[in-house]
């Protein structure tokens, strides 16, 4: 905001973004930093009456202090060198940033209780993706007419509003979304014989308890599952083979994967 603006642009009380990349063409040409308030206590200045333009500009009289801090912070995922693959591995790693907000408060709100910073979306329910698509940027799997959402290389860096919270809060707070092309290292047949290593690219199942909301820790190449394989998987979970609606069959086309990093303040 320029010196001089008018109050009334001061006290709006959500500023809306359009675009990240205004954020970020600012940061990376050196021309500037996307700034808010930064405490979260109130700032309280006492003004002295018949202090001079001398005197503030020489002696510091009735100086108010203002503290900031940007408002976006530049994200850039690296895996390190000793990074361990569990059951398989990963190749062809890209990234983006999700429940990135296109609009913040100007003067930053933080919940009493707790103190966490809050967004102008934190508290609202969102169930769908265009719902989704109308808060944050190029969040959700693609609706008509939407085109594939964006995804960026590792060691490439982006921008994020800031949107994290020391607990974060599903659906709300942001988040790094990987993904990549997975090669199991031991993929099992129908009956649950191993057959052997994947290839990259091949499709590949996993059985998911929907009452545990945890996987079995087989990887088969099929979807035809044995019903006695099915019973044998399941043991120890909670749920009933017989019953479809208990447990899903999720299938990983191409190998394709996605993981979640949560950015906690």
């Amino acid at each position: 905001m320029e010196p001089g603006s008018a109050i009334g642009q001061v006290q709006k009380v959500i500023s809306s973004i359009e675009a990240m990349a205004d954020v970020a063409s600012s940061a990376s040409s050196g021309t500037g930093y996307f700034m808010t308030n930064f405490d979260k206590n109130h700032v309280v200045t006492t003004i002295q009456k018949g202090v001079t333009e001398k005197e503030v500009r020489e002696d510091g009289e009735n100086e108010i202090t203002v503290p900031v801090g940007r408002a976006f912070a530049k994200v850039n995922l690296r895996l390190g060198d000793d990074v361990e693959y569990l059951q398989g591995k990963l190749e062809d790693i890209t990234y983006r940033v999700r429940n990135n907000p296109n609009a913040m408060f100007t003067v930053q709100k933080y919940e009493a209780s707790y103190g966490y910073l809050l967004t102008p979306y934190f508290d609202l329910s969102l169930t769908t993706v265009v719902e989704k698509a109308d808060y944050y940027f190029d969040n959700g799997a693609p609706v008509p007419p939407a085109t594939e959402p964006t995804f960026t290389a590792i060691r490439t860096a982006t921008y994020a509003m800031e949107n994290s919270h020391g607990t974060p809060k599903y659906h709300q707070s942001t988040y790094l979304s990987l993904k990549g092309t997975f090669m199991p290292d031991n993929m099992f047949d129908s009956y649950g014989e191993l057959v052997g290593p994947a290839t990259k690219g091949d499709d590949f199942y996993r059985i998911r308890s929907i009452v545990d909301d945890e996987y079995t820790s087989k990887i088969y190449n099929t979807a035809a599952i044995e019903p006695s394989e099915l019973a044998r998987a399941l043991e120890g979970f909670n749920a009933d083979p017989e019953d479809n609606t208990t447990f899903e069959l999720v299938k990983y086309e191409d190998g394709i994967c996605y993981y979640g990093i949560w950015i906690e303040d």
